[in-house]
């Protein structure tokens, strides 16, 4: 708005100089100066007119090329467009290549049928050097029946003309579990004429199994007692036509399950059966036991597998025909039962030395809402070992005739009426034989069985006691081997010549000769050692008595060690005893007037029992000069330091 006011008065000021009656005085304009130019009258030369020609003769070859070259293309491209739409191409498109693949939709476990492949070559020009590829999945296979059985199926078709069609029939196997889903790869492969390039055309023919090859069936119990032998049964059946090669079974126990013992036994470890062949509609069975421990209400698991194995060296199933799955609920027994030995509870067997006094102690519960009434409590000591003078039947019976302790209302201090929830515990205690008799001989594998049983009479109300209630508890005990050595030092006797002072003189050197035997008793022992310590002040003289036997001496340590190996049982009783000695010097000083030195430190044998599968070991007192086992020595030999 101020822009158009100042015009506005521009204009009126204009006007009043225009209409005024005064004279307009003229202003004085500065003026400029003139450029005078010259200008020819005529066109001088004529480079410029050649110089534009030039430049025009130049563009013209450059447009006219650009112009052939965009001809040339259109007309390719609308050639080759002519070319493949009106078909007469030889190149060839896998687009019209077709695999079709028929077959059931779902198969028997181990029984075969047919795979039906066809191939249609829609292109212009043939396929060369076509073969087919069939790639069965883990478990299938051609069948046996069809030449050259294996999980991959090859052909060499050759040449596939343009526009046919060729038919191929697959005899195929599937094995696997019932309602598993297995997929069958198809491949075509080709070559077109003048390229090496292989070329491939892929589908998959899915399918699922309908029933599985084997039938697998587990008997079990509902349910089991913690602690308690359960048995469990294993049935399997071929549903196959053909027969089925390495059969193995695989068996996968539940936490707190101990497996004790199988008909027929595992092949591998305590778990895996190995079958061999299994024959059309054959029938195989497996019987096998343990020892269930856990929770009231807890849920047990068992798992059964059937089936084949990657390689004959593998212990796994790799491929599944048949499962079973079954389950058992642990509950506690109606009287609960309890045996500890010498403080072990666990249910395990016990691992003891001959010369060990047991200490058992049996805990029984009442776990019934009702009482239990004229119960009787019994255990059973059955075995070879048992030195039954020694039983003492604590607040029981103790009937020898037939190693039973018994406890009960009349004998044994037991209560008549047993509360629910009520609980005690009663004690008794026993030894063994020496396992080395002279009478006997050697016990082979000694051990004793521990039978525990309760019996009472359910109290119903209104009708008095009812149905009998009984529990069984049993246990075992090993026994290690009684590895005995017998360590001597001797002077005159033995296969070193000994010389010097006897009592020993101070200052003055007097010789030894150390004996080492080894007395095995019941059970092979392997991996048994001898070992012991000279004192600073006795030498090694480097003396052996047998160069069979595994003696050496460490000079840093002081150490002397005897590696036996293994020892038979018997060894020393009915077969030559383990023997080896080694000589020693000893220059007593003269602050050792009056004493006995020790010549060599306490001696320790042990090793690893077969049987029990624990080391059994025993010591043997540090060896002086008292040399009191020499049968020729002296009296007045034996004495201190002079």
């Amino acid at each position: 708005m101020a822009e158009n006011n100042n015009q506005d008065d521009g204009i009126k000021k204009l006007e009043k100089r225009l209409y005024s009656a005064r004279p307009i005085r003229a202003q004085d304009r500065s003026g400029l100066s003139g450029i005078n130019y010259d200008v020819k009258s005529g066109w001088s030369g004529t480079g410029d007119i050649a110089t534009m020609k030039k430049e025009r003769d130049i563009q013209t070859p450059v447009l006219r090329t650009l112009l052939i070259f965009s001809a040339i293309f259109f007309l390719s491209a609308l050639g080759i467009s002519a070319y493949f739409i009106l078909g007469g191409s030889n190149v060839v498109s896998s687009d019209n290549i077709d695999v079709s693949l028929t077959g059931p939709i779902s198969v028997r476990g181990g029984e075969d049928f047919d795979l039906q492949i066809i191939i249609s070559n829609k292109n212009n020009i043939p396929l060369q050097a076509s073969r087919l590829v069939v790639e069965y999945p883990e478990g299938g296979r051609v069948s046996e029946s069809a030449p050259g059985s294996t999980s991959r199926y090859v052909r060499d078709i050759g040449q596939i003309e343009r526009n046919s069609v060729v038919n191929e029939v697959v005899k195929s196997v599937l094995f696997g579990e019932e309602n598993a889903e297995r997929d069958i790869a198809v491949t075509l492969e080709y070559r077109t004429e003048g390229s090496n390039a292989t070329f491939i055309k892929t589908k998959t023919y899915k399918t699922f199994i309908s029933s599985s090859p084997i039938s697998l069936s587990m008997d079990l119990p509902p349910d089991a007692s913690s602690g308690k032998s359960i048995d469990l049964n294993l049935k399997l059946n071929s549903n196959s036509s053909e027969l089925l090669k390495d059969i193995i079974i695989e068996v996968a126990y539940p936490s707190g399950f101990v497996f004790g013992s199988a008909t027929p036994p595992p092949s591998y470890g305590n778990n895996m059966w190995s079958l061999g062949d299994l024959l059309a509609k054959g029938e195989r069975s497996i019987h096998l036991s343990g020892m269930l421990q856990g929770q009231d209400g807890e849920v047990k698991t068992f798992r059964a597998d059937a089936g084949t194995r990657d390689n004959p060296d593998s212990n796994r199933v790799s491929v599944i025909y048949g499962s079973s799955l079954k389950s058992l609920v642990v509950k506690k027994p109606f009287i609960g039962l309890k045996l500890t030995i010498n403080g072990d509870s666990s249910n395990t067997d016990y691992v003891a030395n001959s010369s060990e006094t047991i200490g058992g102690d049996i805990e029984w519960t009442n776990n019934l809402p009702v009482k239990v009434l004229d119960g009787r409590l019994s255990v059973k000591i059955n075995g070879e070992v048992l030195n039954k003078g020694s039983v003492s039947a604590g607040t029981g019976i103790y009937r020898s005739s037939d190693g039973i302790i018994t406890w009960d209302k009349s004998n044994g201090d037991f209560p008549q009426s047993i509360e629910p929830g009520q609980t005690g515990t009663q004690n008794f205690t026993f030894g063994f034989t020496p396992l080395i008799s002279g009478q006997r001989g050697v016990y082979n594998h000694p051990s004793l069985d521990l039978e525990v049983d309760f019996v009472g009479r359910r109290f119903a109300e209104g009708t008095g006691p009812t149905s009998v209630v009984e529990n069984i508890l049993a246990r075992s005990i090993k026994l290690s081997s009684d590895l005995q050595l017998t360590a001597r030092a001797l002077y005159y006797v033995g296969p070193f010549k000994n010389s010097g002072p006897l009592p020993p003189v101070h200052d003055v050197d007097t010789t030894y000769t150390i004996d080492w035997s080894v007395v095995n008793s019941s059970n092979d022992v392997s991996g048994a050692v001898v070992s012991a310590t000279l004192p600073s002040y006795v030498k090694w003289l480097g003396n052996v008595s047998s160069m069979e036997e595994n003696l050496s001496y460490d000079p840093a340590s002081r150490l002397i060690t005897w590696n036996i190996g293994d020892i038979v049982a018997g060894s020393g009783v009915n077969s030559k005893v383990r023997e080896v000695s080694f000589q020693i010097s000893l220059v007593p000083s003269i602050t050792q007037i009056g004493q006995f030195p020790i010549l060599i430190s306490d001696a320790t044998v042990s090793g690893t029992d077969s049987f029990t599968g624990a080391e059994t070991r025993s010591v043997r007192r540090p060896l002086d000069i008292q040399v009191s086992t020499d049968p020729n020595i002296k009296r007045d030999e034996i004495g201190p330091v002079q």
